[in-house]
């Protein structure tokens, strides 16, 4: 494995991770706090994730 593909590797998975905490801070936001703020990260946090699959699929695509 190069390294290009390990750093790409760890920043998918930081990727993924801060949508994760996004995702689960939304929730807590729309429970706990006012909504437009939570509808802002909520919007913010589907983003990342929609950009994270993009690029695990577009980094798949390039290893075949």
């Amino acid at each position: 494995m190069q390294i290009s593909e390990r750093k790409n590797k760890l920043w998918m998975w930081i990727w993924a991770a801060m949508s994760i905490f996004l995702l689960g801070y939304t929730t807590f936001a729309f429970i706990a706090i006012d909504s437009g703020m939570g509808f802002r990260v909520l919007v913010l946090a589907l983003l990342s994730l929609v950009m994270f699959i993009l690029r695990y699929k577009l980094s798949k695509r390039q290893r075949v």
